[in-house]
C-alpha cells in the first residue's frame, strides 16, 4: 500500500460525502418547507350556485365545507352564477370561500372569469367544474389550473341507457323527443370525461357506465354523504323516540325540478300512484318540496297537493311528513334524498332503481314498489301501521347515521383535490 493512502485517513471521503447529503436533505427540507408555506389553491366552477335549497348545492357546500374544517391552509375560490330565485340565501358562500366571482349572463368561461378576477386570477391547485354545463370550457380551463376535474352531477350517459332499457325511444310524441334531445348532452358527457384530469360522478353505476363507453380510467365517484349544514339538527337527535302517530297523513317528494328526470318521476307519481293513495285515505296530502319551476304541474290542479316548492331549510319540510318517496324512473344521479329522509326518521318507498348502490335492504329500512299498485300500497301502509312506519323508519336512521357521513369519504376528498 502506498504511503499517500496509508497516511489519508480513510474517513475523509464519508465525512465528504456525508456533508454533500447533509446539504441535499437541508435543501430539500427547505422546499418542503415552502411548499407547506405556499397555501394550496383551489377554484369551484359550477353552474349553479352552491345552495342548501337545492341537492347537487347542498353537495357542494358540504364538500367545501369540509375542506375548509379539516384543511384551513387551502384557499377556496369560487366562480358561479346568482340565480336568485333559487339560491336563496349566500351566507354559507361568503363563510366557506375566501372569493367568490359571479359570472354575468351565465358565462363561465375561463376569458369571463379573467374579466371578473383580473389580477386575482392566478393558478390553482385544482379546477372543479361543477354540473354538465362547465364541461364545455375544460380546455380553456387549463391555462388556470394543474388538474381539472369534472362532475356531470346527473350523468347523461346513465340517463340514456335508461330511457333505452324502458322503451323511451320507441315512444312517439314528447317521450320520443326528449330521449332524443338527450342524446346530444350524453355524447359531450363522454367528451368531457376524456378531456378532463377525473371525472367524479355521484353513483357508482353512473362512474361504471362512463368508464365503460369513454374508455378512459379516470373516472370515479364519490356518494353523497348527510348535510353537516342542512341535517346538523336531525343528526344530534338521532337517538330521540319516532313517533309518527302523532303525525299527518303526509307523503313528501324531496327533489330538485330542475332535473327532467325528477320532472318524469313526479308527473308519473301523480297520473298514477297519487290516484291511489287518495282513494284508499282520503285525509292524505301529497307535498312537493325543491327548487325548480313546477307550473306545469300546478296547472293540472291536482287534488291534494302542496306545491311547496324550494325552502331555505329541507330538513323541517322532510321530518314533518309521515312517508317520503323516491320513485326514481332513470338510473341517474344521486340518491341524496332517500339518506335525508332516514335521517329525519321518515319512512321511503322507493323503486329498486332508487336503492341500486347504496346500503338500505328491502323490507328492513326501506320498501321498494316497482309496479304502480305495489308503491300505492306501501305508502298505503306506512301511512295507516303505525308500527311498521316506525320499525322502518328506526332502522334506515341507523343506516344512515352509520355509513353516510363526510368524515366517511375523508380519504376520497383527499385523493380527489389532492389534499
Amino acid at each position: 500500500m502506498s504511503p499517500n493512502l496509508r497516511n489519508k485517513p480513510v474517513c475523509a471521503p464519508a465525512d465528504a460525502g456525508g456533508k454533500s447529503l447533509a446539504t441535499a436533505a437541508g435543501l430539500l427540507q427547505k422546499l418542503y418547507n415552502n411548499e407547506q408555506k405556499a397555501p394550496k389553491k383551489i377554484l369551484l366552477v359550477s353552474y349553479y350556485c352552491p345552495s342548501r335549497v337545492h341537492a347537487g348545492g347542498l353537495r357542494i357546500l358540504d364538500i367545501y365545507q369540509f375542506i375548509k374544517t379539516n384543511y384551513p391552509h387551502v384557499k377556496l375560490d369560487l366562480f358561479t352564477c346568482k340565480r336568485p330565485i333559487v339560491d336563496a340565501v349566500y351566507t354559507d358562500i361568503e363563510r366557506i370561500f375566501d372569493g367568490h366571482y359571479y359570472a354575468t349572463q351565465d358565462d363561465l368561461s375561463p376569458s369571463h372569469f379573467q374579466f371578473i378576477a383580473g389580477a386575482t386570477a392566478g393558478h390553482y391547485d385544482v379546477v372543479d367544474l361543477q354540473f354538465h354545463e362547465t364541461g364545455c370550457h375544460i380546455q380553456g380551463w387549463r391555462a388556470f389550473g394543474s388538474k381539472i376535474i369534472f362532475t356531470p352531477m346527473e350523468s347523461q350517459v346513465k340517463m340514456t341507457q335508461s330511457r333505452l332499457n324502458s322503451g323511451a325511444f320507441s315512444q312517439t310524441g314528447p317521450e320520443l323527443v326528449t330521449s332524443i334531445l338527450g342524446l346530444r348532452p350524453a355524447a359531450q358527457e363522454i367528451v368531457y370525461a376524456t378531456q378532463s384530469d377525473e371525472t367524479v360522478c355521484v353513483s357508482e353505476s353512473d362512474s361504471a357506465l362512463l368508464a365503460l363507453v369513454s374508455q378512459v380510467n379516470t373516472v370515479s365517484y364519490m356518494d353523497t354523504a348527510l348535510s353537516t349544514i342542512e341535517f346538523a339538527d336531525a343528526i344530534a337527535n338521532q337517538n330521540m323516540p319516532l313517533a309518527p302517530e302523532h303525525k299527518p297523513l303526509t307523503v313528501v317528494y324531496c327533489a330538485s325540478y330542475v332535473s327532467q328526470g325528477n320532472r318524469e318521476t313526479l308527473k308519473w307519481y301523480l297520473e298514477n300512484a297519487h290516484p291511489l293513495i287518495l282513494k284508499a285515505v282520503p285525509a292524505y296530502r301529497f307535498q312537493v318540496v325543491g327548487f325548480g319551476c313546477l307550473d306545469e304541474f300546478r296547472a293540472l290542479q291536482p287534488q291534494s297537493v302542496d306545491f311547496i316548492g324550494a325552502v331555505n331549510d329541507v330538513s323541517p319540510a322532510i321530518s314533518a311528513a309521515k312517508v317520503g318517496i323516491a320513485p326514481v324512473i332513470y338510473g341517474t344521479g344521486f340518491r341524496g334524498k332517500i339518506v335525508q329522509y332516514a335521517i329525519c326518521g321518515v319512512p321511503c318507498v322507493a323503486s329498486s332503481v332508487a336503492i341500486y348502490g347504496i346500503k338500505f335492504t328491502e323490507g328492513v329500512d326501506i320498501l321498494i314498489g316497482d309496479t304502480t299498485e305495489d308503491f300505492a300500497k306501501h305508502c298505503i301502509d306506512l301511512l295507516l301501521n303505525n308500527d311498521v312506519n316506525k320499525t322502518i323508519a328506526t332502522n334506515a336512521r341507523a343506516v344512515a347515521a352509520r355509513e353516510y357521513t363526510w368524515e366517511s369519504k375523508r380519504a376520497q376528498i383527499e385523493k380527489i383535490y389532492n389534499l
